[in-house]
Formats: C-alpha cells, sequence, structure tokens
C-alpha cells in the first residue's frame, strides 16, 4: 500500500501450538479422487488444493511476530467501525526489504494504476467513444469534436452556442447520427446536443461561460482570466492566514467570482489555470489543492 493509512488490521486467530486444530494438519490431499470424476471437477480439486497450500503459507506469516515499524503486504478491505479504520486482512505477509526496492516498485506500480484506472472518469460502455448513436454518445462525439477544432482554430477567442452549429464538421456528426437513426431533428434539439458538449467542455476546464448570455471563452486565450487568478494567488499570499499552508482553490475562485465578468467560471477551471500557473513556475502547490505564489 503506498502511503500511510493509521487502522486496525485484524488478522485470523491461529493456535501457537501444535496439535489436532491447527490447519497446517488438516490433510486437504486430492489424492485418491475417483478416477471417473470429469475434467471439470478435476480441475476444481486442483484449484482447491492450490487454494489451501496459499492459505497454509499465510497461517505460517501470520505466526510471525509482527511489531510497529514493520512492511507488511496486506489485501482486503478498509473500512470504519467506530470511527477507526479497520483492515480485515484477507491475505497478511511480512515482507523483508531491506533495500526498500519492493516499496519503491509498489508505489511505481500505484502510479501506473492511477494513471489507467483509479483517475480515469467513469463510463457506461455505451457511452465510450466512435459507435454510439444514442444522444450521449453524440454528444461526447460533439464535445471531442469542438475540442479539436479549437485547438485547430487558435483566432478563435470565444464563441456562441449558434455559431457552433455554423460548422461544417460539427453539424456533420449530427447529420450523420440523424440519419442512422431514421430520425428528424429540429434547430433546438441541435442547439441541446451542442449546449451539453460545450457543458462537457466546461467541466473538463477548456472553456468558461462568460457574463454574456450564450458566449463561452476559450480559456487558454484569456489573458485576463490568467492574470486575474494570479494577482489573487499573490494577494491572498501576503495574508498571514494562507502565508504558509496557502489558500484553496475555492477561496480563489470566491474572490474571482466577485468579479461580474468571470461569475460563471467553474471550479475546474480555476484548478486548470492553477495548475498551468504552477508549470510555469509562478505558484507552487503548497498541498492538494492549496497554492501559494512565490
Amino acid at each position: 500500500m503506498g502511503g500511510v493509512i493509521g487502522c486496525t488490521c485484524w488478522k485470523p486467530r491461529v493456535q501457537s501450538t501444535t496439535g489436532e486444530g491447527l490447519i497446517d494438519n488438516i490433510d486437504y490431499s486430492t489424492t485418491g479422487a475417483s478416477t471417473s470424476a470429469d475434467s471439470a471437477e478435476q480441475e476444481f480439486a486442483e484449484f482447491l488444493a492450490l487454494k489451501t497450500q496459499e492459505i497454509k503459507k499465510c497461517v505460517r506469516q501470520l505466526r510471525q511476530p509482527v511489531k510497529l515499524g514493520d512492511l507488511l503486504h496486506v489485501r482486503g478491505r478498509i473500512k470504519s467501525y467506530r470511527g477507526r479504520r479497520e483492515v480485515g486482512a484477507a491475505y497478511f505477509r511480512l515482507v523483508v526489504d531491506l533495500t526498500s526496492s519492493t516499496e519503491i516498485n509498489r508505489t511505481m506500480e500505484q502510479l501506473q494504476l492511477y494513471q489507467d484506472f483509479y483517475d480515469v472518469p467513469f463510463q457506461l460502455p455505451g457511452c465510450q467513444e466512435g459507435g454510439d448513436n444514442s444522444e450521449a454518445g453524440v454528444v461526447k462525439s460533439l464535445q471531442d469534436a469542438i475540442a479539436d477544432f479549437l485547438n485547430t482554430n487558435s483566432t478563435v477567442l470565444n464563441f456562441e452556442i449558434k455559431e457552433l452549429a455554423t460548422v461544417d464538421s460539427l453539424m456533420a456528426i449530427v447529420q450523420k447520427a440523424r440519419k442512422e437513426k431514421d430520425s428528424t431533428i429540429n434547430a433546438k434539439q441541435v442547439f441541446s446536443l451542442f449546449t451539453r458538449a460545450v457543458g462537457g467542455l466546461e467541466e473538463l476546464g477548456i472553456v468558461y461561460k462568460s457574463d454574456k448570455d450564450n458566449l463561452y471563452v476559450v480559456i487558454d486565450r484569456d489573458a485576463t482570466l490568467e492574470s486575474g487568478v494570479l494577482d489573487i494567488v499573490r494577494r491572498e499570499s501576503q495574508n498571514p492566514k494562507y502565508s504558509e499552508s496557502g489558500c484553496h482553490y475555492r477561496h480563489v475562485l470566491d474572490c474571482l467570482r466577485t468579479n461580474h465578468r468571470f461569475s460563471g467560471v467553474s471550479p475546474n477551471v480555476v484548478v486548470h489555470i492553477l495548475d498551468k500557473l504552477e508549470s510555469q513556475s509562478d505558484v507552487i502547490s503548497t498541498s492538494e489543492n492549496y497554492y501559494i505564489a512565490f
């Protein structure tokens, strides 16, 4: 496990003396099984024997004394009981790692797991890119197409929803879905599809809605928003309350929204700007979601 989790770890009670009640003395051998058993039964018997050996090994490991500071390999479920965290361990092994290589390898493995699975937003199977003609699938395709359109057209600083409907490549997605579903679509439905797609870009921190109705601004091309966020962090960093720990991005958002022009800015937009400022070494992250200016 990467990091430190304060918890109580329960393990099975194992007798310390040899005797008939010990797991090691139980015979789980599959020898003598009926020769007439079919292949499925034989495979299950072999699987059971293998798992039994793993249990025996785990029990032997559990008998080893464990003291504070030992490195353990634990598999189980983390839960809370009476305000304290507990691990119901299904597997429990003492790890001898003098060079810390095992712990480092596990940390690197977790980084890959977070990148590939844990931090990836959940999507229903039917909403995956390319191959879904449902309304959600069309919105997702439109969202990706609008993002590509904004990336390839650097002169577009802001736009309205109705302007996107005049782009042939974007409307082609809507028309393709209409033909495949063999249905008609009116202007109101088209506007709704584009609105939902742009809303997804807003959640991703690519655009934000300005104080003008239906006008969206491309974040990376709005220098005033970036400078406004930086000025807020610099100002608040002088406050003794935030001089050491930094200020939370939500506090930056509240300060930014006092400006009527940025009243529609979403939290994800502020996080995107702060990450960009950090990559430019204008601010640093003191801890998760807390920032301070140099």
